[in-house]
């Protein structure tokens, strides 16, 4: 539409007015996803026999053969890698590959699509896998398939790449196909809603990067709304029902004085309307390191005279401020200042006011990294002259710390560390729970089912102190500022427990690891330490932070570009398990908590390739009420069953938390029905055989008794 407005002059103005369509052109009713081949690719010789001959390599390729299959294999240096080339039938339509690749040994494999000419970014598709070492090698050829949202040029490459060193990528494979209707959503046969909730199975960005994964701009419109369309569907495909987003990112509120990655003027109101309609659900996040401070007040004389620990700037114990540290870094400044929690209550009110008229808003995230101004970050941070007061005026303790020394942040740290770490370390723990119960009171003002998540993401690696102490995550939660146990008399507070998993492979190559350490990474997200701090948790998330595997290997010497290809220049693959192991993230951690939400994601849609097991577990998952279930005696090690009695009836899950398959015998007191795959168990004694990462979800009349036998 076009409004024009014209005065009694006859000057007259003009602008448009877009309206959404009433449909989703990219959501399909077929009960599967309808595949159109276009076009198949063995890569069985050096160089593949191809059409075109459009194939280019770096290092040495070789073909190799596991079960009668043969596959190219590039060298096991890093960044050793080949392209081969595919021409498309259409421009702006979506697209699936397929990767056929070895399951026979540790790989670390790098895979994108781009086209060919290469016009700006491309991050629509850039993924990988990992398989071998902590992932078992099942001796197969496995295949992950993969989303592409193509842009407007119909030549695109296969980019495939050895990511780390002595982990060989490898193809046997590519297939390409047209997706023929659209996407397929989950079938969820939706539980009663507590307190407004289902549980979540959340699409997660820590960067504010959507707009670079659906080849379109969503800037403006009409991008904005295709863009929204291809959201909505790889969602309701994927079996997400959430959608975490920053809302305040780096250096503040994303709208029209901070537009990071060309975000749409209010773009938040956007999806809310699309996510009302839809029924989707949406929290903006809090992921800022940085607020304005006044001209001049840091200055070389400032950072020597000890000035600036009055200010909001954070003191570290060394007594200075950062010195210009970035990510994994402690904090910039200190939130026990009033001009910094000022700065977020902003920031708060003006989201909240904007969020609260729509059913799809749902409260916020606090993405709590270790360098955010969100918490106190670490124990190096915080020594300023008020947050010393004002732990000795709760405390009764005195800091016996001249005043006037200009490194008295160090005087403070030294003293406060060696007298009394632990009554410093809970003092700012409740500092913490006052204010986010402050913030949580907020939003059940407004509405009493907005919640807010405590997001810990402060990666513990081999680096830390203690790395090696089996409570590592617990204790420098609590360090930073973070103790579930202050929030359980607070019903809208979920705490959440972040884990990187690609991390034991992505630090491999980092001087200091030593075998202890390297043992340790390995497991590092199926012990129980890593989740200690859900112990006291009443709604406990566990979130999976999708590491970045950036490189600018396309911008070195040893390029892949030729007379048909310009490679991609920057890379921030996400690298995901190889086969059924996409999903031990998603159910190891029930080996030691129930769950009401679990999220993945990063810079990317981290779940492409993984959506044939992500896609029952969501059904399975999203069956069963959002309350923390009890557990069943009897369950084994690896094999979990808990249930809980909800708008009378009796809810059961049964989760296998291994890579290998399991088995249990359940005593049911009636007929059960299985709420994701259909069909009934029969009472009495009935013996469950479980797939490996299977999870299981079954509801009974809630006066009959589920046991273990």
């Amino acid at each position: 539409y076009v409004l024009s407005v014209s005065d009694a002059s006859g000057k007259s103005r003009e602008t448009e007015l877009w309206v959404f369509r009433a449909e989703n052109p990219e959501l399909s009713q077929a009960p599967g996803l309808r595949l159109e081949l276009v076009k198949e690719i063995k890569l069985d010789a050096v160089p593949p026999r191809l059409d075109d001959s459009r194939f280019n390599s770096v290092g040495k390729m070789s073909v190799k053969e596991l079960g009668g299959v043969k596959y190219l294999e590039a060298d096991g240096a890093m960044g050793s890698r080949f392209a081969v080339g595919v021409t498309l039938p259409g421009e702006g339509h979506l697209y699936c590959f397929e990767f056929d690749y070895p399951d026979d040994r540790r790989r670390t494999a790098d895979i994108l699509v781009q086209t060919c000419r290469l016009v700006g970014s491309e991050y629509e598709l850039q993924t990988g896998y990992a398989a071998g070492d902590e992932y078992p090698a099942t001796n197969r050829i496995l295949t992950s398939r993969c989303l592409y949202w193509a842009a407007s040029d119909k030549d695109v490459a296969v980019v495939v790449m050895t990511a780390r060193p002595d982990s060989p990528a490898a193809l046997s494979a590519v297939r390409v196909y047209r997706v023929l209707d659209g996407l397929p959503p989950v079938k969820v046969n939706e539980p009663p809603l507590v307190d407004g909730w289902r549980r979540t199975v959340a699409l997660y960005f820590e960067d504010p990067a959507i707009n670079y994964d659906f080849a379109v701009n969503g800037g403006r419109m009409p991008g904005l709304e295709t863009m929204l369309d291809r959201v909505v569907a790889t969602m309701k495909y994927t079996g997400e029902n959430l959608l975490a987003y920053p809302g305040v990112w780096y250096h503040g509120r994303i709208g029209e004085t901070y537009n990071p990655r060309d975000h749409a003027l209010a773009f938040l109101d956007a999806f809310y309307t699309r996510f009302d309609r839809e029924g989707l659900m949406l929290m903006p996040t809090f992921n800022q390191n940085n607020q304005p401070v006044p001209a001049g007040l840091v200055t070389r004389a400032s950072m020597r005279d000890g000035s600036l620990h009055g200010s909001p700037c954070t003191i570290w114990d060394d007594g200075r401020p950062n010195p210009g540290l970035w990510h994994g870094n402690p904090p910039n400044f200190n939130i026990s200042h009033p001009a910094v929690q000022e700065g977020i209550l902003r920031d708060f009110e003006a989201m909240l006011a904007q969020g609260a008229p729509h059913p799809s808003f749902k409260g916020f995230v606090m993405h709590l990294t270790r360098h955010t101004l969100h918490w106190f970050g670490d124990i190096k941070a915080g020594y300023n002259d008020y947050t010393v007061e004002m732990f000795e005026k709760a405390t009764g303790i005195r800091v016996p710390v001249d005043r006037r020394d200009p490194k008295r942040g160090k005087l403070y740290a030294d003293w406060l560390l060696a007298n009394c770490r632990e009554q410093w370390i809970s003092w700012r723990c409740e500092f913490m729970a006052a204010w986010y119960k402050r913030l949580a009171r907020r939003l059940a003002e407004v509405r009493p089912d907005l919640r807010l998540v405590l997001n810990s993401l402060s990666p513990v690696t081999p680096g830390y102190d203690g790395f090696l102490d089996p409570d590592i995550y617990y204790r420098r939660n609590r360090e930073a500022g973070l103790d579930a146990r202050l929030y359980a008399d607070t019903p809208n507070i979920v705490i959440c427990q972040t884990t990187v998993p690609a991390d034991y492979r992505w630090l491999g190559t980092w001087s200091y690891k030593t075998p202890e350490a390297d043992a340790r990474m390995r497991t590092i997200d199926l012990v129980p330490g890593t989740f200690r701090t859900l112990d006291g948790a009443r709604l406990p998330w566990v979130h999976q932070h999708d590491r970045y595997w950036e490189s600018a290997v396309g911008r070195t010497k040893q390029t892949l570009t030729c007379d048909w290809l310009k490679e991609h220049t920057w890379r921030v693959s996400t690298i995901n398990p190889a086969g059924v192991h996409a999903l031990r993230h998603f159910v190891a951690p029930l080996r030691h908590h129930d769950l009401v939400g679990v999220s993945k994601g990063g810079f990317l849609i981290g779940t492409y390739g993984m959506e044939e097991y992500l896609r029952p577990f969501a059904a399975a998952f999203r069956a069963l009420p959002a309350v923390v279930f009890d557990d069943v005696p009897g369950s084994t090690e690896f094999v979990k069953v808990r249930q809980k009695a909800v708008a009378g009836r009796r809810w059961f899950y049964v989760a296998n938390t291994h890579e290998q398959p399991e088995a249990v015998t359940l005593e049911l007191g009636a007929a059960a029905t299985d709420l994701a795959g259909g069909g009934r168990l029969s009472p009495g004694t009935q013996r469950l055989e479980l797939k490996p990462y299977e999870l299981r979800s079954f509801s009974l009349p809630e006066d009959a008794a589920v046991s273990v036998r």
